[in-house]
């Protein structure tokens, strides 16, 4: 029989009547005709059918997600595309029938096309309207987050010199080996991450790696999404406490997405819809930071959480860290350092610089891995939102770890790039921005901070390197843009935009003052009767003078509206501390008293505590009690309120995050030396003292327990108390030791499963 008769006929003749070979011929028709057509033909299926093939073969039940419609809880879980039954068998790929020259072009020919796709920047996310609108994930394009397992970047390729830092590559790239960086495989995409991009094999779905990775990621998204609040809840949640958002995306850019346009409530929804662990990770953080952040007046009574508010934020918070932060497989991506920066910012937020510390330290050594330590090295002059979102998380970590370093008296985790610390500051008195200040203002807080650790092996040469950190300082200090203070408007016309106006300009005074203040502080506390370092008294006490009159303005600023990273008290009250001591004696000697500025600086002091009582009245914010009640102490000693009596002469104090100290005044100071000041403490009225505190231990703890300062709170009428036993400060004795040494690892919180 002619095989190239006409197929309609064949399909019109009774089916029973046709020949094997008449049969064959038209399915093979059939399936010519469906391949060129470009996607797969329909086949017939029992009328009603619905299981997926894979739940037919394994004889379950085919369950779908309501948030995922196009892939069934089964599939899903073991990494595998979800077929209707209705679909042919697929395909096979192209490229497994190309030879290597054509593959490579095809894999050119893809790079290409996703970097020109990566330089679009995506478009506003429109999905809420009012922040509560219903959530569409369909309407929503796939790249609205920019994910780097969308598009990693080889590491290689973020310098065409980068193989000179690899000792391995060194060895065949020189004057004898050479290499050809087009066609070598560390400038392609076989560093991309596992299951992604055209070198990826045929049937990779089906590795035990591949599935066992799915089946992982799907569990950790299920344990993250355990207790959500409804979204309802969760938007009035972000719109009224998601004043962090704002903040952190002005000071770096594209932070967690690259729609500089999208809100806290679209970024959040967005990603709880996704099904990466790092993204569902910040998603959370946002949420706890959030919840945070709320009004103390605040009634969450109508939300209707699944748990408390307290214990809401601090499962999110310990699950995160079980998770993502402490497995490596998880969080070496620039989504999971974005998740365990986000975790250093809470713990700031709350007061717990250590554990801040930590976690960033966690993301440097992931950023590292990652190259975005490479990113500034790269020179363009129109930089993509994705290089952009790069280098500011990379700038990000390197001054949050340098303030926090220089805090701890602890080791800068990383230098400066050579072209920084060659000192390239602008020539002539222009202005810079603000982000370009903090930049450079880095290179000068992390020569501080290696002074401070060459100080504790000899001091002989430290004053020279002293004054030249400081000629850099206030060369610096020229292209300071100045503050201009907006007025807060009534609360009838206030606005999120009217607190973040100025804020900006405001931190980046706070750090170049702070900067000033630990420069010249262990040269002030050298011997007091020595004109040796005269300057350097009065350069810290100036600093240290500036740092409280920006803080008192910040918190004018802030009006009670935003909870202020809790930290900042903490940086407060040891600036108040320089200012008492310089009123106490540390004043230079070279030059006679002033006392119209000592004035000033106790009421500089006195304002300090004043704010501080009242920011001390923030729910779980014992920070700012300790901070007070230390400042109180200290002020009743320079107006000679202590004692003469051997061993009884002085304070217990505690200082946070260090314990306690007794503090005594040496037998100079009780001789007399500040009857000069007494008069102008009776210019200003003092807060007023607690009554019981003569006569009581202010602290009662051990150092192990230092943190566990309940005991030293509850006879003290002045500084209100948490009514949450269990609140996120305070979990238990190892979660927060961390904050004394490093027995916090006991923890089986913080423990890998």
């Amino acid at each position: 029989m002619h095989l190239g008769h006409n197929t309609n006929s064949l399909m019109q003749k009774p089916f029973s009547t046709l020949s094997k070979l008449e049969i064959s011929a038209t399915y093979c028709t059939m399936s010519e005709t469906s391949s060129s057509s470009g996607h797969s033909a329909l086949r017939p299926v029992r009328k009603g059918t619905k299981s997926c093939v894979e739940c037919r073969h394994r004889k379950i039940r085919c369950v779908f997600r309501p948030n995922n419609p196009s892939t069934c809880i089964s599939c899903f879980s073991h990494g595998i595309r979800c077929a209707s039954q209705a679909e042919t068998e697929p395909v096979p790929p192209t490229h497994a029938r190309m030879n290597l020259s054509e593959r490579v072009a095809q894999l050119e020919k893809d790079l290409a096309a996703l970097r020109a796709s990566n330089d679009i920047t995506p478009r506003k996310n429109s999905f809420l309207t009012n922040g509560k609108a219903h959530f569409d994930p369909s309407t929503q394009p796939a790249n609205s987050f920019g994910t780097s397992s969308e598009l990693p970047r080889p590491l290689s390729a973020l310098s065409p010199t980068a193989a000179n830092n690899l000792p391995i590559l060194s060895l065949f790239d020189n004057a004898i080996l050479t290499t050809s960086e087009t066609n070598n495989a560390i400038y392609d995409s076989i560093s991309r991450e596992f299951g992604t991009g055209s070198l990826r094999p045929v049937n990779y779905q089906s590795t035990p790696h591949f599935r066992m990775s799915r089946i992982k990621r799907a569990r950790i998204c299920e344990a993250l999404t355990d207790l959500l609040p409804s979204q309802s809840a969760m938007c009035e949640i972000l719109e009224i406490g998601g004043i962090w958002w704002d903040l952190l995306r002005i000071l770096h850019p594209y932070m967690c997405c690259e729609d500089d346009k999208m809100s806290i409530q679209s970024y959040v929804l967005l990603a709880l819809n996704q099904d990466n662990p790092c993204i569902l990770g910040s998603a959370l953080s946002w949420l706890a930071t959030s919840m945070q952040s709320l009004p103390m007046s605040y009634d969450t009574g109508h939300l209707n959480l699944p748990i408390p508010l307290n214990d809401l934020i601090q499962h999110y918070v310990s699950t995160i860290d079980r998770l993502i932060v402490f497995d490596d497989e998880i969080s070496v991506s620039l989504e999971g350092i974005e998740c365990i920066l986000l975790q250093g910012q809470f713990y700031g937020n709350i007061g717990r610089p250590r554990k801040a510390w930590v976690a960033i330290r966690k993301a440097l050594s992931n950023a590292l891995l990652l190259g975005l330590h490479k990113t500034t090295s790269q020179a363009s002059a129109t930089p993509s939102p994705h290089h952009q979102r790069r280098e500011n998380v990379w700038w990000h970590l390197v001054q949050c770890d340098a303030y926090l370093s220089l805090m701890l008296g602890l080791q800068n985790f990383t230098k400066p790039p050579l072209a920084e610390t060659q000192g390239k500051l602008l020539a002539g008195p222009g202005i810079i921005s603000c982000d370009l200040y903090r930049k450079k203002l880095f290179t000068v807080i992390s020569k501080i901070g290696d002074r401070n650790q060459a100080m504790q092996i000899s001091s002989d040469t430290m004053l020279t390197t002293t004054m030249e950190i400081n000629q850099e300082l206030d060369a610096l200090s020229r292209h300071l843009q100045p503050i201009s203070w907006n007025p807060i408007m009534p609360s009838q016309t206030y606005s999120i935009g009217d607190a973040l106006g100025n804020y900006e300009s405001t931190i980046t005074h706070f750090w170049h003052y702070q900067a000033k203040a630990y420069l010249h502080l262990p040269f002030m506390l050298q011997s007091p009767s020595s004109s040796e370092f005269d300057y350097n008294r009065t350069a810290c006490i100036s600093g240290a003078r500036e740092v409280v009159q920006v803080y008192i303005r910040m918190r004018e600023l802030a009006g009670g509206r935003i909870n202020l990273c809790r930290v900042v008290d903490f940086q407060v009250f040891m600036a108040a501390v320089i200012v008492i001591l310089g009123l106490l004696g540390y004043r230079p000697t070279s030059t006679p008293r002033n006392y119209s500025q000592e004035a000033e600086d106790w009421n500089l002091v006195y304002q300090t505590m004043e704010v501080l009582k009242v920011v001390s009245a923030e729910p779980e914010n014992l920070i700012a009690a300790q901070c007070f009640q230390a400042l109180e102490a200290l002020v009743s000693i320079a107006n000679g309120q202590f004692s003469t009596n051997g061993e009884g002469s002085g304070r217990k104090i505690f200082i946070p995050y260090f314990g306690i100290i007794n503090v005594a005044p040496v037998s100079s100071f009780m001789n007399g030396t500040t009857q000069g000041a007494a008069p102008h403490l009776q210019e200003v009225d003092l807060p007023p003292a607690t009554s019981s505190q003569a006569n009581n231990p202010i602290i009662d703890i051990d150092v192990f327990n230092a943190f566990s300062f309940g005991n030293g709170l509850q006879n003290l009428n002045s500084v209100p108390q948490s009514g949450v036993p269990n609140d996120i400060l305070l979990p238990d004795t190892l979660a927060i030791d961390i904050d004394q040494d490093w027995s916090w690892m006991l923890n089986t919180d913080y423990q890998m499963n």
